[in-house]
């Protein structure tokens, strides 16, 4: 019988579809991007932390690890008297939490921390490129998934926030956010699509609202085409009834159940959940109840069930109407608010990064032409109602900086399929047709060909007030603000910038940081940085200040003069303050400056 066992053919195994695994693809890409990036930045991973963003979410991870309660999210050495109460969602905390322990077990934890800022990205962009796959996978088979892969790694403005190093939030609600939009687009022909869409969507709204300036237009499109073609009612109501639900269940496993009746306009609270079971609701009963309505009684129920869901969002709190900033101090915007960057328009972060923006624009219009030239031709529900998203991402990408990867992920999307569409003429071949026009569509072109075009006509990067400033500087490198740890704890005000970094990188305290949850703190520390020297030392004795810390690149600084002026500006200048004393510092970089306040 054993002779007979070994003469027995042995099922050959199946290599073919090993090769031909969307999962194995993804998990190539991914791999070369993280080599590429690592090559490129070599060393940077640990002389740069990163941006505040990134130093903050490492903070707040230490404060979870050192016994911080799984409900308290405060930040106590940002603020000063009234620390910061941070917005960010657990969901990022706990899988970063999982992976530290898990280098730890056999590293030292500096090297742990290194790992995960390397690894986290690339798993989340792992993610992510599976779900694009996926709904690539059901428009267009395997060549439209091998092409949306090919444009989404030449995509510049849509892997930012997945470089090795991006431990913040941004990553995850792009994951969520565009995965559940492009599922979505295929939930009339599978209507199951619509679940795994809706947790995704609720999963990136819940680790932050920043999407919901294309999420909300783009579900209500969804919503209301629901209703009108019968067909689509199965799958969106899925994705809505999900939605909430995933909402729902976030709410109550990370917001403390004191605080359940506390609305806050920039973070999952109760007013958004009750905001998206209002909608859920009105798809749930029509699709229950009214799919032998008329249309007009269709729509008159779900806006009926929505605008309870408005009015429940608003009693709550109305200044939530307003937005995410809805409950931030105005006052705030016009020293801060209004000059961050990823806040800013393309056209005025254009002298940053004049490639970078043409090739981001460049982009867009090819993809807005894919979808629409798409659309032309096949005459589907799926193309038109990817046009309409298209039109929606598009402009709120042109309107705030941080918008950019969101509209580039759909831009890829739409110009992928169109390519994968391309069949072969009595010249060309369909795969040389589609490898052209591959290689002359992608975003890395055009920014090559951008800046070789801007260079030619005298258009360069420039730098845009202090806050360009100081990132085009060391200030914020490790080896810099590290440097600050010799000295005495105590509190520090001065560069904006610079607070997230200081309590991340030193046992150090400071004042402000760019956060809009402490706006107090941020009026008090500009006010004092262009006050008169004494108005200044009154408010530096009232935060109980111990240190100023500045950036003053070369640029900016003189050797003496200046008798007017702020404090700021005085520094700035070579003047002598009376009750500043200057500490020297041997770290590597001279242009962070930083003064012992005298009492």
């Amino acid at each position: 019988m054993a002779m007979l066992e070994t003469l027995r053919p042995r099922e050959r195994y199946d290599w073919g579809h090993i090769v031909t695994s969307r999962w194995l693809w993804c998990i190539a890409a991914i791999v070369f991007m993280g080599a590429m990036d690592f090559m490129q930045r070599r060393g940077e991973l640990s002389t740069l932390l990163g941006d505040a963003d990134d130093a903050t979410r490492l903070y707040q991870v230490r404060q979870l690890m050192a016994g911080g309660g799984w409900f308290d999210m405060t930040l106590p050495r940002l603020g000063g008297a009234t620390p910061l109460i941070s917005h960010w969602s657990r969901l990022i905390d706990v899988p970063l939490v999982m992976l530290l322990d898990t280098f730890g077990l056999f590293m030292s934890p500096e090297a742990a921390e290194l790992s995960v800022r390397f690894v986290w990205p690339l798993l989340v962009l792992l993610l992510l490129l599976r779900v694009v796959v996926r709904a690539a996978d059901h428009e267009g088979g395997v060549v439209a998934t091998a092409f949306v892969l090919f444009m989404g790694l030449t995509c510049m403005t849509g892997l930012f926030q997945f470089r090795i190093g991006r431990i913040d939030h941004h990553n995850g609600m792009i994951m969520g956010s565009i995965g559940g939009l492009l599922l979505l687009v295929h939930a009339r022909v599978r209507p199951q699509e619509g679940y795994l869409a809706g947790m995704l969507m609720g999963i990136g709204l819940s680790v932050g609202y920043e999407p919901l300036a294309f999420l909300l237009p783009a579900v209500g499109l969804m919503a209301l085409l629901a209703v009108t073609d019968l067909a689509w009612l199965r799958g969106v109501r899925n994705m809505a009834v999900a939605l909430a639900a995933t909402l729902a269940v976030v709410f109550v496993a990370t917001v403390a159940p004191s605080l359940w009746f506390s609305a806050r306009c920039d973070a999952l609270s109760l007013n958004m959940v009750v905001l998206v079971a209002g909608g859920a609701g009105g798809l749930a009963v029509v699709d229950w109840r009214g799919r032998r309505w008329t249309l007009t009684r269709r729509i008159a129920a779900l806006a009926g069930f929505g605008a309870v869901g408005l009015l429940a969002y608003g009693a709550l709190d109305v200044r939530c109407l307003a937005g995410p900033f809805g409950q931030v101090d105005p006052a705030v915007n016009a020293v801060w608010l209004d000059h961050v960057v990823e806040t800013m328009s393309i056209f005025k972060f254009f002298p940053m990064s004049p490639p970078g923006v043409v090739a981001f624009a460049a982009s867009i219009a090819v993809g807005i032409y894919a979808s629409y030239e798409r659309w032309l031709r096949l005459r589907t529900a799926e193309t038109l109602v990817l046009l309409g998203l298209m039109l929606i991402v598009a402009p709120t990408g042109v309107w705030m900086v941080k918008l950019m990867p969101y509209a580039s992920w759909v831009a890829v999307f739409c110009t992928a399929l169109s390519i994968a569409d391309l069949q072969g003429t009595a010249q060309l071949t369909a795969l040389s047709r589609r490898l052209v026009a591959a290689l002359l569509g992608n975003q890395l072109l055009f920014a090559s060909v951008a800046a070789a075009a801007l260079t030619a006509v005298g258009v360069t990067h420039a730098k845009v007030g202090d806050e360009v400033a100081i990132e085009g500087t060391q200030c914020l490198t490790t080896p810099a603000v590290r440097s600050l740890a010799v000295l005495p704890k105590g509190l520090f005000v001065g560069g904006l910038e610079l607070g997230s970094f200081i309590v991340a990188l030193t046992q150090h305290d400071a004042l402000a940081a760019p956060y809009h949850r402490i706006d107090k703190a941020i009026l008090i520390n500009q006010a004092l940085l262009a006050a008169e020297p004494a108005q200044a030392k009154r408010m530096i004795d009232q935060v109980h200040a111990d240190y100023l810390v500045l950036c003053m690149p070369k640029d900016q600084s003189a050797s003496s003069g200046g008798g007017g002026g702020g404090l700021e500006a005085r520094l700035k200048a070579g003047t002598t303050i009376a009750f500043l004393t200057p500490m020297p510092l041997s770290g590597p970089v001279a242009e962070l400056r930083v003064w012992r306040v005298e009492r």
